[in-house]
């Protein structure tokens, strides 16, 4: 009987250890720097207006939800989208990478936020991505991005 409790409280101790293991999984450098190359590239193309070069390493599966809510579904629809935005505005953004978190060696999630500038305006916005390595690449596989509110003063509540 002691045997069988030593037993039970032992493979209950390994399996809590390897699911801390798996729940603090960490990417190696080259993944986060790979990750952080795609998101300033995907800034550059953006400040450039190239709508083909922003879309470049989202994946075909891609959903996109922009700071209007409006979502995206697939790689196409929201290239199309990005095109039309950029053919009648003139935004330039600069972004500050807050965290890449590794779910697992192949899945990271990446918070990113942005700062845009219209010439006479500037405005705020965080973003949320989430990272997949397949076939030896890094896809974008989701980005929501939220529009960061002026805080509200106690007489406009």
């Amino acid at each position: 009987m002691r045997t069988m409790l030593l037993s039970v409280i032992l493979v209950s101790a390994l399996l809590g250890y390897a699911q801390a293991q798996h729940s603090s999984a960490k990417g190696s450098p080259d993944a986060e720097a790979e990750i952080r190359t795609i998101i300033a590239e995907g800034e550059d193309a953006w400040n450039r207006h190239d709508a083909e070069a922003i879309v470049a390493h989202m994946s075909e599966a891609h959903d996109h939800i922009n700071v209007d809510g409006a979502w995206r579904s697939g790689k196409a629809e929201t290239e199309k989208a990005v095109r039309a935005f950029l053919a009648t505005t003139h935004v330039n953004s600069s972004r500050i990478i807050e965290r890449i978190r590794f779910l697992t060696t192949d899945v990271a999630i990446a918070v990113v936020r942005y700062e845009y500038s219209d010439g006479q305006k500037r405005w705020q916005s965080i973003s949320t991505s989430v990272f997949h390595k397949a076939n030896g690449r890094w896809w974008n596989e989701a980005f929501q991005n939220t529009l960061i509110q002026p805080p509200q003063s106690p007489a406009t509540k």
